[in-house]
């Protein structure tokens, strides 16, 4: 059986790791400004305007990502919006959901309904029942869609 909170903290923690890697500072978007090396508008621009060529450099600490035939205005906005200060918000977002919506093992499987024997949320109860003594087996519909995110091919075995 796969271990969805095993994958899941692993996704997690490569999450992290690359979003510490790729700098502290905040991504910004600038443009790149026409100089002496220029015959007339840049090669990659469309057109000059201003002294700007118009194409739009991504840049933080020591990092600068060009749009040279790569990316265009509105993708240079959604990588700087996935900057790795917004990465690694939902790396602790999603790690404290899944602490608390964690598995609780059961102490003796034999004794329980074959749904719970790997296991219930520690927060969740099902929604089809008054009765706050029952069960929700894991993975509980919380977990299940915050790994989505971060597991996008995950299918769920039981």
């Amino acid at each position: 059986m796969l271990d969805l909170a095993a994958c899941f903290a692993e996704a997690l923690d490569r999450a992290e790791q690359l979003a510490r890697a790729a700098g502290r500072k905040p991504w910004s978007i600038n443009h790149h400004e026409c100089d002496s090396t220029c015959d007339g508008p840049c090669e990659w621009a469309t057109a000059c305007v201003d002294g700007s060529c118009g194409h739009c450099v991504i840049e933080a600490d020591d990092m600068r990502i060009y749009d040279e035939g790569g990316h265009d205005a509105s993708q240079a906005a959604h990588i700087v919006a996935w900057q790795p200060q917004t990465v690694l918000r939902l790396v602790a977002r999603d790690r404290a959901t899944l602490a608390d919506h964690r598995r609780v093992e059961p102490d003796d499987p034999t004794r329980l309904l074959d749904e719970l024997r790997g296991g219930w949320c520690a927060r969740c109860i099902p929604d089809d029942t008054p009765d706050a003594t029952l069960l929700m087996p894991w993975p509980c519909p919380t977990v299940q869609s915050v790994a989505a995110f971060w597991l996008p091919n995950h299918e769920e075995t039981p």
